[in-house]
């Protein structure tokens, strides 16, 4: 900590200090700049959720959602009966597609 008023020089080595007063001193400096580093840590954390705020403010609740009365599980059958229609479409595709393939290939050659 150097000043104008002692000249350029040090002020714990101007004065008579013990190793437990400097101690102190050095202790307290360190505790100053952590809660210094805390606090700019929370003044960020208050940035982001400012931010996300200004990007929730403008939506509202249009229903109150509501509990279901029965347990939502997957339809096992649904899917099974979704699945067989699918592979059956894509099936139908890809055999068209290969007796197309085969005919253009006639063709070229």
């Amino acid at each position: 900590m150097k000043t104008d008023t002692f000249r350029g020089k040090d002020f714990l080595t101007l004065l008579d200090w013990s190793k437990e007063e400097v101690e102190t001193i050095l202790d307290m400096a360190l505790d100053l700049k952590e809660k210094d580093l805390e606090m700019i840590g929370d003044q960020q954390k208050i940035r982001m959720l400012e931010h996300e705020k200004a990007d929730i403010v403008g939506m509202r609740t249009v229903k109150n959602p509501v509990v279901s009365s029965r347990p939502v599980k997957p339809r096992k059958k649904k899917i099974l009966a979704s699945a067989a229609v699918a592979s059956l479409v894509l099936g139908g595709f890809l055999a068209f597609f290969m007796e197309w393939a085969g005919r253009a290939r006639r063709r070229t050659s």
